[in-house]
């Protein structure tokens, strides 16, 4: 087993451990809080891990210059999607009261809008995928792959794709088993 996969297989060991025992101790001590910390430690690696991540692929893959802009958008686009859903639930949990008050007052559909938790969901979940596609473009980047590149549908969403016809990635991943 090469020394990539080595790093593969420990870190999704250690995840999954990560996840067992915070539920274990979730379940146990059935306190928020600590759902909270526990949930903050993993954002937290989502953040700070990336730039040391975009930083390697700009100093050691030059062929990869043209592609570090947009690694550091997806980058800042799902920072910025996470820290404003963190903070929309911050004045949703000091707030809720008096938003609940002026939702019944305003009534459908507007009320929508001041669904604060709803927004900190959406605005968690925009930034979790976006480390997922930049985790995944990053990933790509490192194996050489130089037919993928990041589209942003609606000019919103980042997805990743492929310069590749169907049949040229097929043959690609085949010629992979085959290594």
């Amino acid at each position: 087993m090469d020394e990539s996969n080595q790093n593969n297989g420990l870190l999704a060991f250690a995840l999954f451990v990560y996840a067992a025992v915070v539920t274990a101790m979730y379940l146990y001590l059935n306190n928020p809080v600590f759902h909270e910390v526990a949930y903050g430690i993993l954002a937290a690696i989502l953040f700070l891990l990336p730039p040391v991540q975009i930083s390697y692929i700009k100093s050691n893959y030059s062929q990869h210059a043209t592609k570090i802009s947009n690694l550091w958008k997806i980058y800042v686009y799902g920072a910025f999607s996470f820290l404003a859903g963190f903070a929309i639930w911050g004045i949703d949990n000091n707030f809720c009261e008096t938003l609940r008050g002026v939702r019944v007052n305003i009534g459908y559909p507007l009320r929508v809008l001041l669904e604060f938790h709803l927004w900190w969901h959406l605005g968690t979940a925009l930034g979790t995928y976006s480390s997922v596609i930049l985790i995944t473009y990053l990933r790509h980047l490192a194996l050489g792959r130089e037919d993928i590149y990041v589209r942003w549908v609606f000019g919103v969403f980042p997805v990743l794709t492929s310069k590749l016809t169907y049949i040229e990635i097929r043959k690609l991943l085949k010629r992979g088993k085959d290594d």
